[in-house]
């Protein structure tokens, strides 16, 4: 291992049980919910996923000449099936995926397995436990998108059982998801008799690295969103249904460049519409299934996402979400930092939705929306790019010509809009004014914003 080339065998580290070793992950949440085992593709696909989201976190990215933080893998694996894995067309969707969501070139070895089949493939049901039809299932993050867009989905015609699925690597994500989980349960049954109760599910999977103290992990963390869909399609596919469904708001899953400082490792890509596209292809090949990965509001504003939780009567359940990249942070009574970029587009969205009675400041860190608290550059600094790209935004779209003046700015909008066309999300013709229709909302959003938003005076930070 030299620089950003990094290389890792996982054949010696197998255990029997669901312990792979450096990496762990507990599919019992799912497997005795829904009474049904995984099947061996299923099990190599997790492994494959497992291991590189290893690779990723263990390997620091270095920022040396050209190389702009890229890294090269190679990565050894024993499977089940491995000559499964290693058909050109397979290898090649697997190699394209991360390249693209992580901006590093991987490669892979794959060998026969000599474990036992693990305890999610291998016990027994003698009867199944599957929900009530028709099902809806999706990723349940424990944020303002995965409660909005439930609420949202709803009013707009979901009926039947629905399946949350929550990944978390530490207790207190954990707690936050299944709090969250009983509430949305009882408000939805608080939304009628009892015999129109619609079924709420709510499955935990805990994940994460075997940590070693010597070795400091990468924080960028490209390719978690692979997890958290890997375990998303088993949960679909488990409770019989052919579609995941992804909550995500368009401004957040485009996730432009902020500045011109951000390279591409820079960008996260997890729930891009190419990475989804991609990941459905990759999971279609991978387990010989028809699943679908749909994400409904790829061209709605976060705070249009929010406005069905004020009618659906569920407003004070904002308090109870997540949004901070740094969440927990570890200050008593404010676990979210306010500063960063995810705190703010929290907080714009939730003033752009009326929902601003349910967003203290004093639940933050920082308080950006606080006039009279003065902040330092550094914890300005998410604010004022923010609202730097708003101003880029709307000089765009005032432009004679606002969807060329919009990909000059962001070439990497012109492929993506020939993507969700190709990918059938949109018609053909229809994708140029959803992406412009999109930024044209979110421009407005900032436009409307009280006076008061993210004007903090230079200063020391309390």
């Amino acid at each position: 291992m030299s620089d950003n080339h990094f290389k890792y065998d996982f054949t010696s580290a197998s255990l029997p049980g669901e312990q792979i070793n450096p990496f762990r992950v507990k599919l019992k949440s799912i497997t005795r919910s829904l009474m049904a085992s995984i099947t061996p593709k299923m099990a190599d696909l997790l492994d494959v996923v497992m291991a590189v989201y290893a690779a990723d976190r263990q390997s620091r990215r270095r920022y040396k000449g050209v190389s702009t933080g890229q890294r090269e893998f190679f990565l050894r694996l024993a499977l089940r099936e491995p000559e499964f894995w290693k058909r050109p067309e397979l290898l090649a969707h697997l190699q394209s995926y991360l390249n693209w969501v992580s901006e590093d070139v991987w490669s892979f070895e794959f060998v026969p397995r000599d474990a036992p089949p693990t305890w999610a493939e291998s016990e027994l049901f003698l009867l199944d436990n599957l929900p009530e039809r028709p099902t809806t299932v999706s990723l349940f993050s424990g944020g303002l998108d995965s409660l909005g867009g439930l609420f949202t989905h709803r009013r707009n015609g979901w009926s039947g059982s629905h399946v949350l699925v929550s990944a978390y690597s530490h207790g207190r994500l954990m707690k936050q998801q299944k709090l969250q989980a009983r509430q949305i349960e009882a408000a939805l049954c608080g939304c009628g008799s009892e015999q129109s109760c619609p079924v709420v599910r709510h499955l935990t999977v805990p994940y994460g690295l075997c940590r070693s103290k010597e070795i400091r992990e990468e924080p960028t963390q490209r390719t978690r969103a692979t997890v958290f869909l890997t375990f998303g399609v088993i949960t679909a596919l488990q409770a019989q249904t052919d579609t995941l469904w992804v909550y995500e708001n368009g401004t957040g899953a485009f996730n432009l460049p902020l500045n011109g400082t951000q390279l591409g490792v820079d960008n996260y890509r997890g729930v891009h519409p190419r990475s989804l596209l991609m990941a459905e292809n990759l999971f279609q090949l991978a387990l010989e299934e028809n699943i679908r990965i749909i994400n409904p509001f790829v061209f709605s504003t976060k705070g249009q996402i929010l406005r069905s939780l004020q009618s659906a009567g569920v407003a004070d359940l904002v308090r109870e979400t997540v949004s901070c990249d740094g969440y927990p942070v570890r200050v008593a009574g404010q676990p979210q930092c306010g500063n960063c970029t995810s705190c703010i587009l929290r907080r714009q969205a939730l003033h752009s939705s009326g929902l601003s009675a349910n967003d203290k400041g004093a639940d933050y860190q920082y308080d950006v929306l606080a006039g009279g608290q003065p902040l330092d550059s550094e914890h300005r600094f998410g604010l004022e790019v923010m609202k730097g790209q708003a101003q880029d935004l709307k000089l765009s779209l005032s432009a004679t010509d606002p969807w060329m003046a919009l990909i000059s700015k962001y070439p990497e909008l012109a492929r993506t809009a020939l993507e969700v066309e190709s990918g059938g999300w949109l018609k053909p013709g229809e994708a140029v004014s959803a992406i412009a229709g999109l930024y044209q909302a979110y421009v407005d959003e900032w436009d409307a914003l009280p006076p008061a938003f993210g004007y903090a005076t230079e200063g020391d930070s309390r």
